[in-house]
């Protein structure tokens, strides 16, 4: 997430499908739709937990908050996984021309 041409917001990923017939398409598609139900006080990926038809589970576990996050990802099919994901982000620090920090931890409270 960019904010007049610099960074504002970052995260780095690393995930994987494994151990299933479902093609990692359809495991995505269903990361997608989790993706989409966020909670409003972590809105950088998806709920603690979510479940559409019985046969695919996510869950995700979130330690830190939106200035500072490290996330586990993982769905989980019939009980057994399939997907996990290693996700890193938080705010990025902007600085003015002459070093001053310009997000304040007010503002990214607000965030």
């Amino acid at each position: 997430m960019y904010l007049e041409g610099r960074p504002l917001f970052l995260e780095a990923y690393y995930g994987r499908v494994y151990n299933t017939q479902i093609t990692a398409q359809e495991v995505y598609g269903f990361l997608r739709l989790a993706l989409q139900h966020a909670a409003p006080d972590r809105p950088f990926r998806g709920p603690a937990e979510y479940d559409v038809d019985g046969e695919l589970m996510y869950r995700c576990l979130v330690d830190g908050n939106v200035r500072c996050h490290a996330v586990d990802e993982r769905i989980f099919e019939n009980g057994v996984e399939i997907y996990s994901a290693t996700i890193t982000g938080g705010l990025v620090p902007r600085q003015d021309r002459f070093g001053g920090v310009l997000v304040s931890q007010t503002e990214s409270d607000a965030l």
